[in-house]
């Protein structure tokens, strides 16, 4: 080692001022690091938390989606879709977009709606409207095989759409 010094002709003792400065700034940069994910997670925002759940509605649209902006690749996710009925009719159909089955998985949806067809693009499922009431929910169990963001649509045939995206980590 250069400047260093010899100690009983066996050992070199020194000291690298620029290494330790540099391992001191990389101490510090992993400690930053290490807060922000403990404070992301416990936000919510890696996971069940505060800031976990979202609820979208968009103008004009019959429906809004509650769901977790960021869900886990392999763990099941649920997203509900609160569907208003102006005209009382005892069915709505509602499109699904592609996306909600490939790469998120749909698993089942609850309550089971009467009809499913597949079309060009998605699903449309007919679901029933409870008697005595002008609203349904529906909700999809989802079980989310890739990672990044998806982009999920669901349209109220002639009531308008609504979007949203959920992000999917490892």
């Amino acid at each position: 080692m250069q400047g260093a010094d010899q100690v009983n002709e066996e050992l070199e003792v020194g000291y690298d001022r620029g290494f330790e400065h540099s391992w001191h700034m990389a101490e510090r940069v992993g400690r930053v690091v290490m807060v922000l994910f403990v404070g992301a997670g416990a936000a919510g925002f890696l996971g069940r938390g505060p800031y976990s759940h979202q609820t979208v509605k968009t103008a004009g649209s019959n429906i809004s989606v509650d769901f977790e902006p960021v869900a886990r690749s392999q763990t099941g996710t649920q997203v509900t879709l609160h569907l208003h009925n102006p005209t009382s009719a005892p069915t709505l159909d509602l499109f699904i977009g592609s996306t909600a089955v490939e790469p998120m998985g749909l698993q089942r949806i609850v309550p089971e709606p009467t009809e499913m067809k597949a079309v060009d693009g998605g699903l449309v499922l007919t679901v029933p409207v409870p008697s005595g009431t002008t609203d349904a929910d529906l909700r999809l169990m989802l079980l989310p095989v890739g990672v990044g963001p998806v982009n999920l649509v669901a349209r109220l045939s002639g009531y308008g759409e609504q979007r949203w995206t959920q992000f999917v980590v490892p």
